[in-house]
């Protein structure tokens, strides 16, 4: 392959991507959103304002969320929340693959790289849905990413592949099913000495280090934490019983078929057997070791088949993993001339067919998902929001206390109708108790789509706001907020 060729297909694969990533955008990701994106907006207006009051997800004490800190500077140029993140998300997704992309190219593997280029058109839409929503499954595989880029011969640049492997692994354990493979192939390959191990170590737990101390100075009401992770034939047994949607949407074209995924990796195994490759097949068969013992992990056992929370965000880093392994089989960089003709037609047929039916895929994927966690269309959620903020205006309140779970109200609206708002039964940001508990509560609107609020306290004077669909309520009583919180919090 000449390198104007080469050049030529780089370029029609980009202009693909850029179709389909659009598409997405417009199709999916500034269409619906659900309970857990509404935090990363929150938090990601709040570092556009230069507020950083907890380095991890609000409510949690694990999690950076990579998404809303890529997205502040989006939000500081007008545009907004639902659009930044999804926007945060796909940068981050595509240039995994576009730094995969270069370091295949510079080692002249031209084809290789124009396939892992080309993988996120080979993948079904459902995973692109589950890489780029703003909900902290990619961030970790992304700096995974920059960590495989960077690392060179120079002493420096692997101290910064190390220093970006750690934070990845320190923000989401699924960046090594990305980290893994690379390092283990490194090491096979024999680039690797004890002087790269102790500085591995050294970064690592540095990294980790901080990461506890950042745990222990956390602003935010910590309402999930870490996982102690624990491993158990049971769980083996649940996967296994669960194979295919453990996988799905991480093999390409096949979305329901996501043990194929799987298979490749076995292929991949028998292929280094048979030419008899032993980095390859060292590598792989590591590597395959360590994805079979996940079976009995918990966490790996902890999802849906939504893809709003699926089980398979924990081997979301298994297509660049494949990439790898299967690039140590080709000693070869060349390939004939039939070979890049077949790969680059089944590459280009099924990014032609990707972007052609977009939009009924994205149509039945939000209704397929939906059930399982609490998933909005943005339009109707602003449009609530919006009502909330006339209903204030018209009263002159201060803010909403919801009292069901309403979360992509509670730290939505507060984002698109800057609204202040609080859940007391389950509110992750613990500074708006310091604002709310100075409230009168005739100050404030309480929301309750239960129907439980004025039967479950009926010694308290209840008012009902006409003239809207919205369950909202005034307290008429004497007392300030702070002294219903024993009433609100069970």
């Amino acid at each position: 392959m000449t390198k104007k060729t080469h050049n030529v297909l780089a370029a029609i694969i980009a202009v693909l991507l850029l179709i389909d990533a659009n598409l997405y955008l417009n199709h999916f990701g500034f269409k619906v959103t659900d309970s857990d994106q509404t935090i990363f907006w929150n938090q990601s207006e709040d570092i556009s304002r230069g507020e950083i009051k907890s380095m991890f997800l609000y409510g949690q004490d694990y999690n950076i969320p990579v998404e809303s800190f890529l997205a502040a500077p989006l939000l500081r140029l007008g545009i907004s929340a639902n659009k930044a993140l999804p926007i945060a998300g796909m940068i981050m997704m595509l240039l995994s693959f576009v730094l995969l992309y270069f370091r295949f190219a510079q080692n002249q593997q031209y084809l290789i790289g124009l396939i892992a280029l080309a993988t996120p058109l080979l993948l079904p839409s459902e995973w692109q849905v589950m890489s780029t929503i703003p909900r902290g499954f990619y961030g970790a595989i992304f700096l995974a990413s920059i960590a495989l880029s960077a690392y060179r011969d120079s002493t420096i640049s692997r101290l910064l592949s190390f220093l970006f492997a750690a934070l990845a692994l320190a923000i989401n354990p699924n960046a090594v099913i990305v980290l893994l493979p690379f390092y283990l192939i490194v090491f096979f390959e024999k680039d690797w000495n004890k002087k790269n191990l102790i500085h591995g170590i050294i970064v690592l737990i540095g990294v980790f280090t901080l990461k506890y101390l950042l745990s222990n100075f956390c602003e935010a009401s910590i309402i999930h934490k870490s996982w102690t992770i624990e491993w158990s034939w049971a769980y083996f047994t649940s996967f296994l019983q669960n194979f295919n949607t453990h996988f799905k949407g991480t093999a390409p074209i096949f979305y329901h078929a996501g043990a194929l995924s799987f298979v490749i990796l076995v292929l991949i195994l028998i292929a280094a057997v048979l030419k008899k490759n032993k980095i390859a097949l060292y590598s792989s068969a590591l590597f395959l070791a360590f994805i079979v013992f996940s079976f009995g992990i918990n966490k790996v056992n902890d999802g849906t088949g939504s893809v709003f929370f699926p089980y398979a965000r924990m081997f979301m880093g298994l297509p660049i993993a494949i990439i790898l392994l299967a690039s140590t089989l080709f000693e070869s960089k060349t390939f004939s001339l039939k070979a890049v003709s077949i790969c680059m037609i089944l590459i280009l047929v099924s990014g032609v067919l990707k972007v052609s039916f977009a939009f009924p895929r994205y149509s039945r994927i939000i209704k397929e998902s939906s059930g399982v966690v609490q998933v909005y269309h943005t339009d109707n959620l602003e449009s609530i929001c919006s009502e909330i903020r006339s209903i204030l205006l018209r009263k002159n309140l201060y803010g909403v206390v919801f009292y069901t779970k309403e979360d992509a109200l509670n730290y939505g609206c507060e984002v698109l109708n800057d609204i202040e708002t609080i859940h007391p039964n389950y509110e992750r940001r613990a500074w708006q108790w310091e604002k709310f508990n100075a409230q009168p509560a005739r100050n404030l609107l309480f929301i309750d789509w239960s129907g439980e609020l004025v039967e479950k306290y009926p010694a308290l004077s209840w008012k009902v706001i006409p003239n809207t669909e919205i369950p909202a309520y005034l307290i008429q009583d004497e007392m300030r907020f702070k002294d219903l919180k024993s009433i609100f919090v069970e």
